[in-house]
């Protein structure tokens, strides 16, 4: 496999952009995993726990809808190099599909019931923090997933 290489600064700069969003999502997921775990193992109410299930909308989980965004920048101004037809791309996009369903549907949710419960129904908040827990890890998994494959087909 022959991989084109494009090489302008606005490339450049958009692909480091893609990395550090890729970086902060999976920083992100693992600082919600640990507070999830730490609830599901019925640990005291931590000063992490405190600040991740506050009831607010999850805003720094939804830092991972920023890697598609800035992966298809860096597709379009790869000068033709690489298109939604490129395998690796397709890889990346169906794998943050998984990792935004994960956490859309059943982490976000979850951390929501969390907070709702953490205080009133201590036993209910551990099992929706074991969900929420799972559903993370899942959308990590598919985020380094993503990250491997766009390394490899990349780097040959």
């Amino acid at each position: 496999m022959t991989t084109a290489v494009v090489s302008t600064k606005a490339f450049d700069a958009l692909l480091v952009v893609h990395a550090i969003c890729a970086i902060a999502a999976f920083a992100v997921l693992v600082t919600l995993r640990a507070a999830a775990v730490g609830v599901a193992r019925a640990q005291p109410r931590s000063e992490l726990a405190a600040r991740t299930f506050t009831g607010r909308p999850e805003l720094a989980g939804r830092v991972v809808h920023l890697v598609p965004l800035t992966g298809l920048a860096v597709m379009a101004d790869s000068r033709g190099a690489y298109s939604v037809s490129s395998g690796f791309v397709l890889v990346g996009l169906a794998a943050w599909l998984v990792a935004a369903t994960c956490l859309e549907v059943v982490a976000f949710p979850a951390q929501r019931q969390v907070a709702a419960s953490l205080d009133a129904a201590p036993s209910v908040a551990q099992a929706a923090a074991l969900r929420m827990a799972r559903a993370v890890e899942l959308a990590a998994l598919a985020v380094v997933l993503a990250a491997i494959v766009m390394v490899a087909a990349t780097s040959l």
